[in-house]
């Protein structure tokens, strides 16, 4: 009896001991992670909030250069030298409320790596003290999304046809543009991509090769715009989607009636852009009744396709330029739209009259 006793009260010992020590080590981890997440944003604040830091750059940072007034046209060989059409090319966006944050943090990575790069926000229902935050900041161009010019449809954001009116927009407006989501983060510069832009008609994307077309578009879509989906499956087997979060875009007045016109009417009919059934969420087997459907981008996919066929998508080295340039926002981490940076008040920056070898 007595031995059992022993036994059960040395078993009891050392559940107590292993308890405690478990208790332990998750509390320390759970210590040391909220004061690793506490550090990482008392540095993010002194970093970019500091009022006495002196901020010093050590690229240009001023925006006074003129544009010429040119035609850019890549069917008829009427643009400009890569630097000049660097600088006629905004990157443009456009976000809700729900993703400003995630945008503002697209911002800060243009800024990061091309700091005369013009940015483009289109915004539809952001918090205005939001807006105002972003107006302060250093070339960015916040523009509300006017939906009484657009049909109505376009209203329901979820079905992105706002996006094919505002990208229009731009593209008359500056003859190019480099289309970036809210969760794009930039690696280089945009600029990278430009000698790929001609060869590809002036369209480029970024392929998804494990999402397919087929997979990712309404049928009643490939209906809408003649175009039968047995023999789109036929002719392309294989065909990857374009990601909805990257497109480089140069005017191009040969494609603009076999793919602008096309798209803009798609837009402008709900059987298209967004027939019923239709959902942004993954559909095993999709039917008619429920589909996966990417909206604008599916019809863009489709276009694509069915004016340029395949040549488009074998492009090794502009991939791996793509994978260079270009990187998505990953759960969690640091809040780098804290990065952003603001032009009032004014920074210390570079005079390219006095110091010109760093201009």
């Amino acid at each position: 009896m007595r031995c059992r006793l022993q036994s059960s009260l040395v078993f009891l010992g050392l559940l107590m001991i292993i308890l405690l020590l478990v208790y332990l080590i998750n509390d320390g981890s759970r210590y040391n992670d909220q004061s690793n997440s506490f550090r990482d944003r008392e540095l993010l604040q002194h970093i970019t909030r500091n009022p006495n830091r002196k901020i010093v750059y050590n690229y240009p940072t001023s925006n006074n250069y003129t544009l010429k007034k040119i035609s850019i046209d890549v069917s008829q060989g009427m643009h400009p030298d890569l630097v000049e059409l660097d600088r006629h090319m905004p990157v443009v966006t456009g976000f809700r409320q729900n993703e400003a944050y995630q945008g503002l943090g697209m911002v800060a990575s243009v800024q990061s790596h091309m700091p005369l790069k013009k940015i483009i926000v289109y915004t539809m229902s952001v918090h205005p003290k939001i807006v105002r935050q972003m107006s302060t900041m250093c070339n960015v161009d916040v523009r509300n999304v006017d939906f009484s010019k657009y049909p109505r449809l376009a209203s329901k954001t979820e079905n992105k046809a706002w996006r094919v009116f505002i990208l229009m927009e731009v593209l008359q407006e500056f003859g190019g543009f480099f289309y970036a989501s809210p969760q794009v983060r930039f690696r280089a510069p945009v600029n990278l991509l430009l000698p790929f832009i001609e060869d590809h008609k002036g369209i480029i994307g970024k392929l998804t090769p494990n999402i397919s077309v087929i997979d990712s578009t309404h049928p009643e879509t490939f209906r809408s715009i003649d175009m039968d989906v047995e023999k789109f499956q036929t002719d392309f087997p294989q065909a990857s989607a374009i990601s909805e979060h990257v497109l480089v875009v140069l005017n191009n007045s040969q494609v603009y009636d076999t793919f602008w016109k096309p798209l803009k009417s798609c837009a402008e009919e709900w059987k298209c852009i967004a027939p019923r059934g239709s959902t942004p969420e993954w559909v095993d087997n999709g039917t008619a009744e429920a589909h996966t459907h990417h909206y604008d981008l599916s019809v863009v996919n489709i276009l694509l396709y069915k004016y340029f066929g395949t040549e488009w998508t074998r492009d090794a080295n502009l991939t791996r330029m793509m994978g260079r340039v270009v990187d998505f926002a990953r759960a969690g981490g640091l809040h780098d739209y804290l990065w952003a940076h603001y032009c009032n008040p004014p920074k210390m920056e570079i005079d390219c009259t006095v110091d010109k070898n760093k201009c």
